[in-house]
């Protein structure tokens, strides 16, 4: 949110903020929760480049002001690379169940964790279910509007 705050004033440097990040290759929980700085497959897979070790990631897929999210089903495919146990993800009302298809490729993931209190996600259950097929192992977590809180593995990770 720092991030965030800091760059409120100027939306294009908001937007730029998460490729700035750099020389944390041992980081292993990345909170990017509640600052949209991930709008597009470019800075996603900046993520994955920039940090390899994480284990813990929370994305914020809403736009920057003035801005679209325009990440990709494919833009996510970075993410399978890295060792992710626990995935949260919130502002995702232009996901698709093809994302949680992609989402499902990463092969660490022990929790995925799915926060719509903000805003209702019409696709959600469509998503989840594409991402359960595939991954019936994987815990996942959704959140509704109203709920108290981000949505929380239940198990120990």
């Amino acid at each position: 949110m720092g991030l965030r705050d800091l760059n409120r004033a100027n939306p294009e440097k908001l937007r730029n903020a998460v490729v700035t990040l750099h020389d944390l290759p041992r980081l292993k929980k990345l909170s990017l929760y509640h600052s949209p700085l991930t709008p597009d497959d470019a800075h996603v897979a900046s993520l994955a480049k920039q940090f390899p070790t994480i284990e813990d990631l929370r994305l914020d897929f809403g736009p920057t002001a003035g801005k679209k999210t325009t990440i990709t089903p494919a833009g996510l495919k970075p993410l399978q690379k890295l060792p992710l146990k626990v995935l949260l993800i919130e502002e995702i009302q232009t996901c698709t169940p093809e994302h949680f298809t992609e989402l499902a490729g990463i092969k660490s993931s022990q929790a995925l964790l799915v926060d719509t209190r903000k805003k209702a996600a019409p696709m959600v259950a469509d998503c989840v279910d594409s991402f359960k097929k595939l991954r019936p192992e994987v815990e996942v977590v959704v959140s509704k509007p109203g709920d108290v809180g981000p949505p929380r593995a239940k198990s120990k990770r």
